[in-house]
């Protein structure tokens, strides 16, 4: 099983959410999201899936992936630099692929 964390509970990051919850060998382990009004926010914790405003609290929960839907290069590099290379980081347009 993949324990991913997705960056970013805009409405990429909800529709995320909706694809790969349901997903058998997928858990989605957390979302990194500073609004608790964003439509991912409200959706993780509708669902149960922790959510935190601060990236660095994302590593308590292991993730083998960070999926960034921010669309910010600079949260790409913080997760580079708060995981290394213990974590694969998708990037938007990546992410893409998997919902076009």
């Amino acid at each position: 099983m993949i324990k991913i964390a997705i960056a970013g509970g805009n409405i990429e990051g909800s529709a995320l959410l909706s694809l790969l919850r349901t997903e058998t060998n997928i858990k989605i382990v957390a979302l990194f999201e500073e609004k608790t009004d964003a439509p991912g926010s409200l959706l993780s914790t509708k669902w149960g899936i922790p959510v935190c405003n601060q990236l660095e609290n994302l590593k308590k929960y292991k993730p083998d992936m960070v999926i960034n839907v921010t669309g910010l290069p600079e949260v790409t590099t913080a997760v580079r630099k708060e995981f290394g290379d213990n974590v694969e980081i998708l990037n938007s347009s990546g992410a893409k692929l998997l919902w076009d």
